[in-house]
């Protein structure tokens, strides 16, 4: 038999508990001696900055600095002990953590074993169940020539110019009309119901439903009262669901004057030759966006029904890294433009509003994962290399420039996790019962 006298006591014991699907709860026992080793660096350090009255740095007995710093000592040893255990204890339970762990621990006492417990989420283990007949939604790509003629005449209305009409000009849909209003609720002026001298495009939606159509029939010179109710959901609270009555009167009606449909007005909007060339390019340009609609439509309906087969807890530590750091290019952006309180105001109502939209984000990429790992899919390094020569072009640049833009981060691994995503996106397409939507 072999003795274990004076053998060295394990440093740390760790018990797991499956608390959920995607957490385990760590209670990790520390062995007195290496909390003493703690408590010596920690009262080692102190006694090298402490003032203590009556000796000189580092001469005041450990008894002294016990009692003027033992709980500020304690605080320091808990952090030194879990920072120095904590890795270990996740190495000896195989546990990964997704965010950083939550420690629920007291301060340490000298010359005794130290618990504390760790809350550490994990990776949901995916089961996925069957990956064909997966319902996607296609949008029409071909453009009609009425879609085209929209265009254009939204073209014409843009370059046209508004003339004044008669004095017996009447106002219709789509005249602007000059005119002065001053609007009452219960017979009292409101803050902000008031102007001279306005121009208002009528039939364009920019005042209360149902003010434009009234002033339909009006002409120059006319004074009229305009009987309105402000939206239940109306952006000013003290004036939401309320009904205004507006004094208005008319000083001009305007006609649109628009510019022919022919090669001229393409040369002006875009220095075409013929209006036929800004036909095939308005064409071209609506293609392509139509198409990329429908890649969208496809992406997003069939990981929709992914989803829905496969119901899982998402790690909310993932969740709160990714609405960070979409919360702060928001910030970076626009931190010198809006005002500090204005700021913080949308960043909390943000926080709020985009996290399902990133939960879900955080659910579909998960689930992609699962599935290049089920069909054993694979980037090798050549198709990683081609997609970072493309993402070089797209840039006007070179890969070893663009290498150098992120720095010491190596893009490689990011751009492969991007090819396994796309494959298995095909892969769930190939599959999938596609069913032709509407735009």
């Amino acid at each position: 038999m072999t003795s274990n006298e004076g053998a060295k006591p394990e440093s740390i014991r760790v018990e797991t508990e499956e608390t959920s699907a995607i957490v385990r709860t760590l209670t990790v026992e520390v062995d007195a001696s290496q909390v003493n080793e703690a408590f010596d660096k920690a009262y080692a350090q102190l006694s090298k900055s402490a003032n203590v009255k009556g000796f000189r740095k580092g001469k005041a007995p450990r008894s002294m600095l016990e009692k003027l710093y033992g709980p500020s000592v304690s605080e320091e040893v808990r952090s030194l002990v879990i920072n120095a255990t904590l890795p270990e204890a996740l190495d000896k339970a195989s546990v990964s953590p997704v965010a950083e762990p939550a420690v629920d621990a007291k301060p340490p006492e000298p010359g005794a074993n130290y618990t504390y417990t760790a809350r550490v989420e994990v990776m949901p283990e995916i089961e996925l169940g069957e990956l064909t007949g997966l319902k996607a939604e296609s949008l029409p790509v071909e453009v009609g020539d009425e879609e085209i003629e929209k265009q254009l005449e939204g073209i014409r209305e843009r370059a046209g110019t508004w003339e004044d009409g008669d004095a017996d000009t009447l106002a219709e849909l789509n005249d602007r009309v000059k005119l002065d209003y001053e609007g009452r609720i219960g017979g009292e002026l409101f803050e902000g119901g008031a102007a001279q001298g306005a121009s208002l495009e009528l039939g364009s939606g920019q005042f209360i439903p149902g003010f434009e159509e009234q002033l339909v029939g009006k002409k120059a010179g006319d004074e009229t009262d305009v009987t309105v109710s402000f939206p239940e959901q109306y952006q000013s609270e003290d004036l939401a669901g309320k009904e205004a009555v507006f004094a208005c009167k008319v000083h001009a009606v305007e006609k649109r004057n628009l510019p022919a449909l022919d090669d001229e007005l393409a040369s002006n909007f875009g220095g075409f030759d013929t209006l036929d060339e800004l036909r095939e390019r308005m064409r071209t340009d609506s293609t392509k966006n139509k198409e990329q609609q429908n890649e969208a439509s496809l992406r997003r309906t069939v990981l929709a029904s992914l989803l829905e087969r496969t119901p899982f807890e998402v790690p909310g530590g993932i969740v709160d890294r990714m609405l960070g750091q979409k919360l702060q290019q928001f910030h970076q952006q626009y931190a010198q433009q809006l005002p500090p309180e204005f700021m913080q105001q949308q960043m909390a109502t943000f926080q709020e509003q985009w996290r399902p939209e990133v939960e879900r984000e955080v659910r579909e990429a998960l689930l992609l994962q699962a599935v290049a790992k089920k069909q054993e899919l694979s980037a090798d390094d050549s198709e990683v290399e081609a997609k970072l020569e493309e993402i070089a072009k797209e840039q006007g640049m070179d890969v070893d420039r663009l290498r150098k833009m992120y720095g010491d981060h190596d893009p490689s691994e990011t751009i492969r996790g991007q090819l396994l995503d796309e494959k298995a996106l095909d892969f769930l397409l190939a599959e999938a019962k596609v069913e032709e939507g509407t735009a």
